[in-house]
C-alpha cells in the first residue's frame, strides 16, 4: 500500500506543477519512460493487494465464499483490462508518437465505473448492518459511500464526455493542460463539485462522530483537533484555491 501511494503521488504531483514548470524540463522520452514505469508499477501492486485481500479472507460458509470470489473475479478482470489498454497505450506512444484517445475513455470508464459498484455494494451492506443494529453511525456510513459512488459516476461521466472533444489521434504535446469544454460542460463541472464536496464532507463528518468516542482515550482535545482538522483544511484550500489565493497571487499571474 505504501508503495502503491508513493507512486500515485509521484503521478499527481507531475500533473500538478506541470503548467507552472518549464515544459522542457524533463525531455519527452524520458517523460515516456516514466510514466509507462509508473503506470505499469500501480497495476502491478494492486495485483499484489487484491491477491493478498483475497488470501486474508477466512471465510466459512457457500455464500461467503461465493461472494469473495465474484468480488476477486471483478477486480481480476478490471485490472486486466486496464493492463491491455495501458499497454496498447504506451504501444502507440512508443511506436507511432501518438495515441488514441478513446483508450483514456475505456480506461476511466473501467477504473471508476468498478470503484463505483464496489462502493455501492459495501454501502448496501452497510444498510444492511444498520437494519440489525439502528446505529446511526452505521448509518451515516451507508449515505456516504452512496455519495462517494455518485461522485464517482459523475466523474467518470465527465471526464470521457471531456475526452471526446479532443482529437481522436493525440501526438506527444509540450504545452500546458487545462479543460478545453468550455461552457458545454458547465452544468455537469457544478454537478462534479457539489457531489465532491458532499462526499468529503459526508465521509469526514462520520468519521468525526466516529472518533469522537475514542478521543479520552487516544488524545487530548487540542491534538485530536489538529489531527481532524488538517484533512479539512487541505481539501477546503485545494477546492476554494481560485478564491482562496487569487486575491494573493492576482499580482504575479
Amino acid at each position: 500500500m505504501i508503495a502503491l501511494i508513493t507512486t500515485i503521488l509521484i503521478d499527481t504531483s507531475i500533473v500538478k506543477i506541470y503548467d507552472v514548470v518549464d515544459k522542457n524540463f524533463i525531455p519527452l522520452q524520458p517523460k515516456l519512460i516514466l510514466f509507462s514505469l509508473n503506470s505499469l508499477s500501480c497495476l502491478l501492486l494492486q495485483f499484489f493487494i487484491i491477491k493478498q485481500l483475497r488470501s486474508s479472507f477466512k471465510l466459512d460458509g457457500f455464500n461467503s465464499r461465493l461472494r469473495t470470489s465474484l468480488m476477486y473475479i471483478i477486480s481480476l478482470a478490471a485490472l486486466c483490462s486496464l493492463g491491455v489498454l495501458m499497454g496498447i497505450l504506451i504501444f502507440q506512444q512508443y511506436y507511432f508518437q501518438y495515441y488514441t484517445t478513446s483508450i483514456t475513455i475505456y480506461i476511466t470508464t473501467i477504473s471508476y465505473g468498478t470503484s463505483a459498484a464496489f462502493i455501492v455494494w459495501l454501502s448496501f451492506l452497510f444498510f444492511s448492518w444498520y437494519r440489525s443494529s439502528h446505529n446511526k453511525i452505521i448509518f451515516l456510513y451507508f449515505l456516504s459511500m452512496l455519495i462517494i459512488s455518485s461522485n464517482l459516476i459523475i466523474t467518470a461521466t465527465s471526464t470521457s464526455i471531456k475526452v471526446t472533444y479532443r482529437p481522436e489521434l493525440r501526438g506527444q504535446y509540450v504545452g500546458g493542460g487545462g479543460d478545453i469544454s468550455g461552457s458545454r460542460g458547465v452544468l455537469l463541472d457544478n454537478i462534479l463539485r457539489i457531489t465532491s464536496f458532499m462526499s468529503f464532507f459526508s465521509i469526514w463528518l462520520t468519521t468525526a462522530i466516529l472518533m469522537k468516542s475514542y478521543r479520552e482515550k487516544l488524545f487530548n482535545p487540542i491534538l485530536y483537533w489538529i489531527l481532524l482538522s488538517i484533512p479539512l483544511i487541505y481539501f477546503v484550500v485545494t477546492y476554494f484555491y481560485q478564491l482562496i489565493l487569487a486575491r494573493i497571487l492576482i499580482s504575479y499571474v
